[in-house]
């Protein structure tokens, strides 16, 4: 198996990379399918997750396959998890996505291969959401949700969560599974120091006012004495 690097470009990563093709040189077959094309593309919609002690927070996670001419298998997995967190793989459609019958932290797709579009589509395509890849144009992609639920005891403010992608062509003897990790940042706030963070803003603006109402009368004191 191999494994492919994360590239990341601004606040969406996105990625596409065509597997490496292994021709198997036999008496019947001397060469490689040229027309056989295997790709994957994934785009990661936030690296970085904040959420509340005892909240919850969703993130959306896309693949396409624009560059490819075969089907590709996609296994999604995560790990990481830390003890205490619920956290999932929700297809944003029921009939989208296969979930694993053992865990709700593994699920399997399957993507067909798709057109790139160079106006903005309408995505008519069931359980497809509309993404710009700069430099190509446009893609209709299929989206999975991670769910991320954490306990209000928490051990730490920072924690790091992976979510792993495994492709796969079945039936083909030309592609090398390709593997690649997605990583999420989650840093637990309170909600405490949320809610009186207005408040606090508030504060300084009266003291501030009272400060310079203070100093005017002090002006009109010294020039009423002189």
């Amino acid at each position: 198996m191999r494994r492919l690097p994360i590239n990341r470009t601004g606040v969406v990563l996105s990625f596409c990379v065509l597997a490496s093709l292994v021709c198997r040189l036999s008496a019947s077959s001397p060469v490689c399918a040229a027309d056989q094309r295997y790709s994957l593309g994934t785009v990661q919609e936030e690296a970085s997750l904040e959420v509340e002690a005892g909240g919850e927070v969703s993130t959306t996670i896309a693949f396409y396959n624009i560059d490819g001419t075969v089907p590709v298998h996609v296994n999604v997995s995560l790990y990481n998890v830390p003890d205490g967190w619920d956290v999932r793989l929700v297809p944003a459609c029921a009939d989208s996505a296969v979930v694993s019958p053992h865990s709700e932290e593994a699920l399997t797709l399957r993507l067909e291969p798709m057109q790139l579009f160079l106006e903005r589509p309408e995505c008519r395509l069931p359980c497809t959401k509309r993404y710009w890849l700069p430099e190509r144009g446009y893609v209709c992609a299929l989206p999975i949700i991670l769910h991320v639920s954490v306990p209000q005891e928490r051990a730490s403010k920072h924690v790091t969560l992976g979510v792993r992608v495994i492709a796969t062509w079945d039936g083909s003897t030309n592609a090398i599974p390709q593997e690649r990790d997605l990583v999420y940042d989650v840093t637990i706030v309170s909600a405490g120091g949320r809610d009186w963070l207005p408040f606090g803003h508030v504060f300084l603006a009266i003291a501030v006012a009272a400060s310079v109402l203070a100093l005017f009368r002090w002006h009109l004191v010294k020039s009423s004495v002189i």
